[in-house]
């Protein structure tokens, strides 16, 4: 089971950390996590929404969507999205839905 938890840390700054699984059975609360950086947004004037990922122990599609929210939500209001402490398995997730970066993720369990 995964979790989602933002926290609004003042200075025009927003931490969104995931946990877990990061999936499916998390739509409703990624959902209100994104709605809930939407109002903090408009009460602080966001400069920077930041996700801690280094917790994710998998994600898919839905996952992926909520970043890619984020990303249109920060696009639209003038913030910035930043992605801190990825681990292997969140770095592996978003490279496999169109994500790049300047390194390749680490190889997961299975595949050493």
């Amino acid at each position: 089971m995964g979790d989602v938890r933002v926290v609004d840390r003042g200075q025009r700054e927003i931490v969104v950390f995931l946990a877990g699984a990061v999936d499916g059975s998390m739509r409703a609360a990624l959902d209100q996590a994104v709605e809930e950086v939407d109002a903090l947004e408009h009460l602080n004037l966001l400069d920077r929404a930041i996700v801690d990922m280094h917790a994710v122990e998998a994600m898919d599609s839905a996952g992926i969507d909520f970043l890619h929210a984020l990303a249109e939500r920060g696009r639209r209001h003038g913030f910035d999205l930043q992605m801190s402490a990825l681990s292997g398995a969140a770095h592996r997730a978003l490279e496999h839905g169109g994500w790049s970066f300047a390194e390749h993720s680490p190889p997961s369990p299975a595949d050493r």
